[in-house]
């Protein structure tokens, strides 16, 4: 069963959220086709400043002059479910010592906040069973970037963000808090000479739509803390693709992750890397297999051989040629025999890639089912020692 979860970030006005729980679960909100759905959060997160979680713990949360607190009864005037709001989801903002923030102003706050927003935002959208709704309505306009801009980074397909507007007088009242089933009279000014019926407020929340980039992310972000400029840079790459190969160490940086990789699929990736950097009339044809296995069977272990000794030696190259030119009595079965030589290597990479990349990712990199492999053109891809300029294989 998927839980539901609302995150607001607040500062004085912790309205923002009994108004958004309201419109949410009481109200419903549209969709295009005309239905209304109401949706029910499960429990609730609120991350604000430290006087911020003053004000809406006493207005939220505590009893006062013999009334529950806000929160509270919102839900039996409306006879809601319960909803999960304990004053620990109250998560406070600090600074580099771990103090609690008392507001956001600086550079070195806005960072901060930044930080706090994102894991806070990592940590609710790390389980698959979850649905995460996030309103930008609160606290300071810094905090709502952040936030709407963290949930766009790691946002789920589930994932909502909203807004939520208060009709006037309401708007800012710190005397309302959401519409009342019954007559509630609210001061409409500071001096408290004048009044309306919170019973007449009206309450609209807009859906945001937000770019998703969470599947152009390595897992790493996703699953560890990551600063919110990191994962902006992170994300920024998703159209920066790029491989770099070397040979030397049997290490591939691919979207900027480091991988090592065995020797015999190191080999195979660096086939296909400088089959991709080849100009055009050295390239194979790829329709024709028996051309595809020559290249690879009978020249480029000899020139892997010649180009970088340290990583296959006359031994391993002889033990190519004999073993698969002693099987290869005509090119089909040549053909074969590459296709089977290669299934395991091309296995291994994948498989290592999709531990650290997401799915998009993968098959941007390795677009399935496409004999090239490397889905990349030659200049995004490095090859570091290049491989020179080519000479006559081993006899």
């Amino acid at each position: 069963m998927t839980r539901k979860i609302l995150l607001s970030c607040t500062g004085g006005s912790p309205q923002v959220v009994t108004e958004t729980i309201y419109a949410l679960a009481v109200q419903g909100v549209r969709q295009a086709n005309g239905d209304i759905i109401k949706w029910v959060p499960d429990e609730v997160h609120l991350i604000t400043t430290s006087t911020g979680a003053a004000t809406a713990r006493l207005a939220l949360l505590h009893a006062q002059n013999g009334q529950q607190g806000w929160f509270t009864r919102l839900l039996s005037d409306y006879n809601l479910p319960p909803i999960h709001f304990p004053i620990g989801n109250i998560h406070i903002l600090t600074d580099a010592n771990g103090v609690d923030l008392d507001d956001v102003r600086t550079d070195e706050h806005n960072i901060l906040a930044a930080d706090q927003i994102t894991e806070l935002v990592r940590e609710l959208t790390s389980k698959e069973d979850t649905e995460l709704h996030v309103s930008i309505a609160g606290g300071r306009k810094t905090m709502g970037f952040f936030i709407g801009y963290a949930l766009s980074l790691l946002g789920r397909k589930q994932d909502k963000l909203s807004h939520v507007l208060v009709s006037a007088p309401f708007e800012t009242n710190p005397d309302f808090f959401y519409p009342t089933n019954y007559t509630y009279r609210v001061a409409t000014n500071k001096e408290g000479t004048t009044f309306a019926d919170a019973q007449g407020a009206k309450v609209d929340l807009s859906e945001i739509p937000f770019v998703r980039l969470r599947d152009g992310l390595p897992s790493s972000v996703i699953e560890n803390r990551s600063s919110f400029s990191k994962v902006v840079e992170i994300a920024n790459r998703e159209h920066d693709l790029s491989l770099k190969l070397d040979p030397n160490t049997l290490t591939a940086i691919i979207h900027g992750e480091e991988f090592k990789f065995a020797k015999a699929d190191f080999i195979v990736l660096l086939w296909f890397a400088d089959q991709k950097k080849r100009p055009e009339e050295q390239k194979v044809d790829w329709s024709d297999p028996a051309e595809v296995a020559d290249d690879f069977f009978m020249y480029f272990p000899k020139q892997v051989h010649n180009d970088y000794p340290e990583l296959i030696d006359k031994v391993e190259v002889e033990k190519y040629w004999g073993m698969l030119t002693e099987k290869a009595k005509d090119n089909e079965k040549t053909g074969e025999n590459l296709k089977k030589y290669l299934a395991p290597p091309k296995t291994h990479i994948i498989k290592a890639v999709k531990a650290r990349l997401r799915d998009k990712l993968v098959k941007d990199y390795f677009p399935p089912r496409d004999p090239e492999f490397i889905g990349l053109d030659g200049v995004k891809i490095t090859i570091e020692p290049s491989l020179p300029k080519r000479k006559p294989p081993l006899p």
